[in-house]
């Protein structure tokens, strides 16, 4: 990006309740986030401000304010989609979340500009890292 190379290390916690007090210690230390929703299923969305508070209880206090982008995965199911644009721009209007794209991991569509708005966000909100 830019001319530099970028490291991220990235971790997947699927929303599983057996790995959530785990996700604490992964958040220590973080710049960013990813909180993913699966378009087909509204259900997805239904527990995200506890995730997101189990995950910030984990951050230093001078990164208590990461960028969070909420991602929508499985575009490539438009088609069941049941999660619809009031309940994305409902969750935009919490404050939550920096932005919100949707993308597909099957048809490789908007997977590139996941990882480019997250980081063109911490740069502009962190610095040069």
């Amino acid at each position: 990006m830019k001319d530099k190379t970028i490291l991220l290390q990235i971790w997947d916690f699927g929303g599983e309740d057996k790995y959530r007090f785990l996700l604490p210690s992964y958040a220590y230390g973080t710049f960013g986030a990813i909180f993913m929703y699966d378009i087909s299923k509204i259900e997805s969305l239904a527990n995200f401000r506890e995730w997101i508070s189990v995950f910030k209880s984990g951050l230093k206090k001078e990164n208590d304010d990461i960028p969070i982008l909420l991602v929508g995965g499985k575009l490539d199911l438009e088609n069941s989609r049941t999660c619809l644009e009031q309940e994305k721009k409902n969750l935009l209007d919490t404050g939550i979340f920096f932005g919100i794209i949707e993308c597909s991991s099957m048809t490789n569509e908007n997977i590139n500009q996941v990882f480019e708005l997250l980081l063109k966000e911490i740069i502009n909100t962190k610095g040069n890292y």
